[in-house]
C-alpha cells in the first residue's frame, strides 16, 4: 500500500540500504527536524529528543541530537529546492528512504569512513551545486559524535575469529 502523504520521487526500503544502526537513528532524529520545518505546529523536534535517547546513551544522545540539527540546518541553508523526506510519524513512510535522505546519510557515511572526496561529491549533489563546505563541516562534527563504524569485512573477520575460538 502506498501512503498518499509519501513525497514524490524515488524511495528505497531502508532495509535494502547499507546504513548501520547509528546512521538509521540519525535519520530518525533528522526526520523529526525535517517535519518540524515542514509543519512547525507539529513540534516534532521534541520527538527527536526521544529518538536520540532511544538510540544513544544519555551522555551521547544530546551531542548527537545537536550535531544532527547542525547538519540539517547547514544543509537547509545551501539548498534552494525542497528537501524530500519521509514522514517519521507514518509507519508506511518511515521504512523507506527518499533520494534526498539517501544523499544525506551517504554524506554522513562518507565522513565516518574518512572519505572526504566521496562526501564532497555527495554534498555537491545534495546542496545543488551551492556552497557545501558548512554542511561537510557539520557532518564531520556529527560523525565525530557517533561510535566508530565497523565495516562488513571487519565484522566478518571478528565472527570468523570468534567461531575459531569455539
Amino acid at each position: 500500500m502506498t501512503c498518499p502523504d509519501a513525497p514524490s520521487g524515488t524511495t528505497t526500503p531502508l532495509q535494502d540500504l547499507p546504513f548501520d544502526t547509528d546512521e538509521r537513528q540519525v535519520l530518525r532524529i533528522a526526520r523529526m527536524f525535517f517535519r518540524t520545518f515542514a509543519e512547525p505546529q507539529s513540534q516534532s523536534w521534541i520527538g527527536g529528543v526521544g529518538a536520540a535517547l532511544d538510540g544513544f546513551d544519555h551522555f551521547a544522545a544530546p551531542h548527537v541530537y545537536v550535531a544532527t540539527l547542525g547538519a540539517v540546518q547547514s544543509m537547509r541553508q545551501s539548498r534552494r529546492s525542497t528537501f524530500r523526506f519521509n514522514d517519521p510519524c507514518c509507519p508506511a513512510c518511515a521504512g523507506s528512504v527518499t533520494d534526498c535522505e539517501r544523499l544525506f546519510l551517504g554524506g554522513l557515511r562518507a565522513m565516518r569512513d574518512d572519505a572526504p572526496d566521496r562526501a564532497a561529491a555527495l554534498a555537491c549533489i545534495l546542496c545543488e551545486g551551492n556552497e557545501a563546505g558548512p554542511w561537510l563541516v557539520a557532518l564531520g562534527k556529527l560523525a565525530a559524535q557517533l561510535p566508530p563504524r565497523v565495516s562488513a569485512d571487519r565484522m566478518s573477520a571478528l565472527h570468523a575469529a570468534q567461531n575459531a575460538l569455539r
